[in-house]
């Protein structure tokens, strides 16, 4: 058997790059998304927390290389879904940095939780409205993601959107109840960044239009006077003894 013979001999017939100099075959196998090796060293019961040097686990890593399949087998076979990397960072994120949609959900089940954040106060949306990932932003608004929590420098997912100019996931953001008022640490809203130094016009637009509509106040459908105060309710079929 071509899997077992490499793990055997030290993974010497697998694809292994100078990164993977001296971490666990588990883990060689899990960034570069060789679903067979995976499958066979789970089958060998090897320790699914094993790191790397960057304190990186196997389901880290294969988030991160953009590996779903890798990633739910892993999920399956008992990887912890709360591991953390060097910088404070889940599965979840770099999920949510890759686009991975599929794999959300099935990283929320398992245990990872949706809001936490990094060593820098980051969320998995942050990086997601960061790379431009509006599918993302959804799925974990639906998963139940705080999309108003703000990272150590006060910055929101929207300001990470509109400093990146991702009208898209602006607007979706907004939609989905993103608040606009929100300031970081210099007293910036998004808008105050995506109008500062290179202007983003399209987000500009998106949250010109969304600000527009907060403010406008509603107009009432009917005003109760007192000169036809009895008038509404004779049409409602009440007397004025009726309270």
């Amino acid at each position: 058997m071509r899997v077992r013979e490499a793990v055997e001999a030290d993974l010497s017939l697998l694809d292994l790059r100078e990164e993977d100099d001296k971490a666990p075959p588990l883990v060689c196998a899990g960034r570069h998304g060789q679903e067979e090796v995976v499958q066979y060293l789970i089958g060998q019961q090897v320790d699914l927390e094993e790191v790397d040097k960057g304190n990186c686990t196997a389901l880290i890593l294969a988030a991160a290389g953009k590996h779903p399949g890798v990633v739910k087998l892993l999920l399956s076979a008992g990887a912890d879904p709360y591991a953390r990397d060097k910088r404070g960072c889940t599965a979840l994120y770099w999920a949510a940095y890759q686009g991975l949609v599929e794999v959300l959900a099935p990283l929320v089940e398992a245990g990872a939780q949706v809001d936490a954040q990094n060593d820098s106060g980051e969320t998995a949306a942050h990086w997601a409205s960061y790379w431009g990932h509006e599918e993302v932003v959804r799925a974990l608004a639906a998963l139940g993601a705080d999309l108003a929590l703000v990272d150590n420098d006060g910055w929101s997912p929207l300001h990470r959107a509109a400093g990146r100019n991702r009208p898209g996931v602006a607007a979706a953001l907004v939609e989905l109840g993103c608040p606009l008022h929100l300031v970081n640490r210099k007293g910036q809203t998004a808008l105050d960044l995506a109008t500062s130094g290179c202007c983003h016009g399209d987000v500009v637009a998106v949250l010109s239009s969304s600000q527009e509509s907060k403010q406008k106040p509603k107009e009432s459908t009917e005003i109760l006077e007192a000169d036809n105060y009895e008038g509404i309710l004779e049409k409602l079929d009440l007397g004025p003894g009726t309270f």
